[in-house]
């Protein structure tokens, strides 16, 4: 149902869907002066209970007497029930050994362990915070079996063989009024549910459980017993009764009774106190509802001039944004165009302190003219500050300074004189066809590319 039970209310819980509820009891560290482990560790077949074995998992219809007429209920049923919680019974005479079953050699199965010896005390402490007087009987109920004398817990390993058993003393139950405590729990839990909860199927059985009985019904079943007890015939292949494990109370015979601190008149009291409280928390949760409401309406009707502002400052942000970006980008952009002019400034002192030079350009070569119109036009590019195509368009005519014309000079003389004579052909071809003199001439002018071409033979 999603709602929180009385231990969720006492102790606390964090839910699946991160829900929390702080607990108000705190249990501390328990201490003893006189446990004396044993000397000899147990070793002991300790089989856990398996959900798969249903004539115990599942409620049987039993006669009675251990055996059902009809057939299995089983997990395939729709209208199986789980039999209850599991839990072991307290054993009266002690330890009972479980070795390890005739014919089997794996020791795997065995479980090594080193109890205490009988007799050990341990005090610990229970912190509790703002608990209601029926919350804390609750607690001490839990602890005493309800005040019940001769009740035992179980803890630890080895609960099926006897290990564990212990019994809860509260020591200040004078002070904390322990009988009007357990009445007012008691009277809550008769308030709350349809049946009286002292006499209860669950409660009985719990109660009867903790307390002695027959020790000779709590033996382990054997691998064959256990192999057996589904089957439908004996050896001769007579049908025999099928088996289930039935209430504890009825295979002792002995049915435990639970004390009662509370009467009739204290009941009522607790019904009318319910009563009162659930008015009350239903009111509460009207009011929350309304409140909830109302403070949903009110968040609806800001929502959209709040949306609209919201909305008008991030546009605003993101124009602010967009402005700072363009005056970074025009700075990077002013800082380039600064450090572009200054380099080129540089590069033209620099090229017309130096004037051209063509003495990396090798005359024997191939490619030596190419290399000579990559060197003329780097360095008229770096002493006129400007780039390829600018170079063409502000200088028709003439690249080249007057100092620069002797080097080109001496370079292309150089080169005509070490082609092949199938290759000066191209160099001694008419103007209009020369496209070497024709690259000369946009280097440094008709006259004086002529005055080179004449001087080549």
């Amino acid at each position: 149902s999603g709602r929180s039970d009385l231990s969720d209310a006492i102790f606390g819980y964090v839910g699946k869907d991160q829900s929390q509820l702080k607990g108000r009891v705190s249990i501390g560290h328990a201490f003893s002066k006189n446990a004396i482990p044993s000397t000899t560790p147990a070793v002991e077949v300790l089989s856990g209970p398996k959900a798969s074995y249903y004539p115990n998992y599942i409620r049987q219809k039993t006669n009675g007497d251990g055996t059902i007429s009809s057939s299995y209920a089983t997990f395939m049923k729709s209208e199986a029930e789980i039999s209850g919680w599991k839990r072991y019974p307290v054993h009266q005479d002690g330890i009972e050994s479980n070795p390890l079953p005739e014919h089997t050699k794996s020791g795997k199965i065995l479980t090594k362990f080193l109890p205490l010896q009988t007799g050990a005390e341990f005090t610990c402490s229970i912190h509790y915070h703002n608990l209601r007087p029926m919350e804390l009987g609750a607690l001490l109920s839990a602890l005493t079996f309800h005040g019940s004398d001769g009740s035992f817990h179980s803890i630890g390993m080895g609960k099926p063989l006897g290990y564990g058993k212990m019994e809860v003393d509260v020591l200040n139950s004078n002070e904390l009024d322990l009988a009007a405590r357990l009445g007012e729990f008691e009277a809550y839990m008769n308030a709350s549910i349809p049946v009286t909860w002292n006499t209860s199927p669950q409660v009985t059985e719990l109660l009867t459980t903790s307390q002695d009985g027959d020790d000779s019904v709590l033996s382990y079943m054997k691998l064959q017993e256990h192999s057996d007890a589904k089957k439908k015939q004996d050896k001769s292949r007579k049908p025999k009764p099928q088996e289930a494990l039935d209430l504890y109370s009825t295979i002792t015979g002995r049915k435990a009774t639970v004390p009662g601190y509370c009467d009739e008149a204290g009941i009522e009291k607790m019904r009318v106190l319910i009563a009162e409280e659930s008015t009350s928390i239903q009111h509460h949760r009207e009011i929350t509802e309304v409140v909830a409401a109302e403070r949903s309406s009110t968040k609806e009707s800001l929502r959209q001039p709040f949306n609209e502002w919201k909305q008008s400052l991030l546009e605003q942000l993101a124009a602010r944004r967009a402005a700072l970006k363009e005056a970074e980008r025009e700075a990077q952009n002013q800082e380039w165009e600064l450090e572009n002019e200054q380099r080129k400034k540089r590069e033209m002192e620099v090229a017309k302190q130096t004037g051209l030079s063509l003495d990396a350009v090798n005359p024997s070569k191939r490619d030596a003219f190419d290399l000579v119109t990559k060197a003329v036009e780097e360095y008229a590019r770096f002493r006129n500050g400007v780039n390829s195509s600018q170079l063409k368009k502000q200088f028709q005519g003439q690249y080249l300074a007057e100092s620069d014309i002797p080097a080109l000079q001496e370079a292309i003389v150089a080169i005509y004189r070490n082609l092949a004579q199938r290759n000066k052909k191209k160099w001694d071809a008419p103007q209009a066809k020369n496209h070497i003199l024709k690259k000369v001439i946009e280097w440094i002018g008709e006259e004086e590319a002529m005055k080179i071409w004449k001087n080549l033979n």
